[in-house]
């Protein structure tokens, strides 16, 4: 027992040294693990609501809703303060993973990649390599998008181009589905963020 002593008394006045006093106010002392990098995958998990359209009335189709889950992997971002007079600044770059279920229609998995670029007004863009799958068809899509962050949300307006056949997967499920999928109007709702403390 009386070995313990000198340990416990050092482990003590060691925690002691590490907070300071000062007019009546602590401070924690600086220590160097506060300036090593964090490691491991900082992620958003988010919904997203989303509505089709076609603003030029090239398909003659009505729109169609569903729903997104999906989850934003951090590549790489600026902590700078943000300044809203010093032009365009890059503020990330992220890739996501998510799947859309359309009720009315066929369903979409993607993949994407996106940049977040500060100006005057908080902008983003994307691009998305889609998975289509419905009415027993599957095939690829592409989708660009670019959109304004409101707050914690983002809203995308994104346009969508497929191969209407490919040797490899036969016909495009769009060729079936009643609804346009010539664009899409999407709000990204965060839900959950794993991010560096």
């Amino acid at each position: 027992m009386c070995s313990l002593a000198p340990v416990i008394l050092f482990a003590w006045s060691s925690s002691a040294q590490n907070s300071t006093e000062v007019d009546g106010k602590t401070f924690t002392r600086y220590q160097s693990k506060y300036f090593r990098p964090h490691r491991g995958v900082f992620y958003t998990l988010f919904v997203s609501p989303v509505v089709t359209l076609d603003p030029l009335d090239i398909t003659g189709k009505s729109s169609t809703y569903g729903i997104s889950l999906g989850s934003r992997f951090r590549i790489w971002e600026s902590y700078t303060a943000n300044n809203k007079l010093g032009g365009l600044k890059l503020k990330g770059f992220y890739t996501a993973i998510g799947h859309e279920y359309y009720p009315q229609q066929y369903s979409k998995t993607y993949f994407s990649v996106w940049a977040r670029i500060q100006n005057f007004l908080p902008i983003a863009f994307k691009g998305d390599v889609i998975y289509a799958h419905g009415y027993g068809l599957r095939g690829w899509s592409g989708r660009w998008g670019i959109g304004i962050e409101l707050k914690n949300f983002t809203v995308f307006l994104c346009g969508e181009t497929y191969t209407r056949y490919s040797p490899e997967m036969g016909y495009h499920p769009n060729l079936k589905s009643p609804y346009t999928n010539a664009g899409e109007f999407l709000m990204i709702i965060p839900i959950y963020s794993r991010k560096e403390k």
